[in-house]
């Protein structure tokens, strides 16, 4: 009986695609960070331990930018650099994108980390992981690429809006 059993069954059938992990490990480092950061709030008034955690949220996102413009095989263009953004909103969290004009800005009517920040009682302080997180994305393409958060869910508004720009040189 076991051996029909093994037969029917194929271990292709329960292999991960690379998508399936990639949407895993990042639900889960936001996770991660939104929980880290409640305790840090909660629980400490150190900011070393702020700054750490900042630190991580620097890395991990420009991590994830310089990953993706890998993958998708991206230049160093501000509407390059918006496309990671859009890509972690739409496709790895499963955010509700209301516009997306890359290299200017992207609207978000609903998102799992503002979602999560709610639950666990952050109120707008969980934006400040979310704002270092993509400014760090962006990064990843140029030093000078940065991204302005004018309305946030968190906050009160019916939309997050990711705003893309570049900085001048001064000259």
């Amino acid at each position: 009986m076991s051996n029909s059993r093994e037969k029917r069954l194929k271990p292709r059938e329960f292999k991960l695609t690379d998508d399936q992990v990639l949407d895993y490990l990042y639900r889960t480092a936001y996770d991660g960070s939104a929980m880290r950061t409640k305790m840090l709030r909660e629980k400490f008034d150190s900011i070393l331990l702020k700054e750490i955690s900042v630190k991580y949220d620097e890395m991990i996102g420009k991590d994830f930018g310089k990953k993706i413009r890998k993958q998708l095989k991206l230049g160093k263009t501000l509407k390059d650099a918006s496309i990671p953004s859009y890509v972690l909103h739409s496709q790895l969290l499963n955010s509700r994108i209301k516009k997306f004009r890359p290299g200017d800005r992207i609207l978000i009517s609903a998102c799992r980390w503002a979602s999560l920040g709610r639950k666990l009682g952050l109120g707008d302080y969980c934006c400040d992981p979310c704002i270092v997180y993509h400014n760090s994305i962006v990064k990843a393409f140029d030093e000078r690429f940065r991204i302005e958060f004018p309305r946030m869910l968190p906050k009160g508004d019916d939309v997050c809006e990711i705003v893309f720009s570049k900085m001048k040189l001064k000259g």
